[in-house]
């Protein structure tokens, strides 16, 4: 089996992550020059990527996501519906 499928039938989605333990500044960086680096359609590169630091400045961006969704969609991110 060539090294793509291989990749491909070993992916995994994480539901679970581990919430006291930062991302090293080096890692993070990587991740964001590999999405720099992603081909788009046509080249258009029309991506924008934040990467939000801090308990504090997730918590913020977290409540001002909430505030301006619908009601039903805000009870299906809250575990409500």
């Amino acid at each position: 089996m060539n090294k793509v499928m291989e990749t491909i039938f070993a992916r995994r989605s994480c539901r679970s992550y581990v919430t006291d333990k930062a991302v090293p500044e080096d890692a993070l960086g990587a991740v964001l020059e590999a999405g720099r680096y992603a081909p788009s359609a046509m080249n258009t590169q029309s991506w924008r990527f934040t990467a939000v630091c801090g308990e504090a400045a997730l918590d913020r961006l977290n409540d001002a996501m909430l505030a301006r969704m619908d009601p039903a969609a805000r009870d299906r991110a809250a575990g409500r519906a």
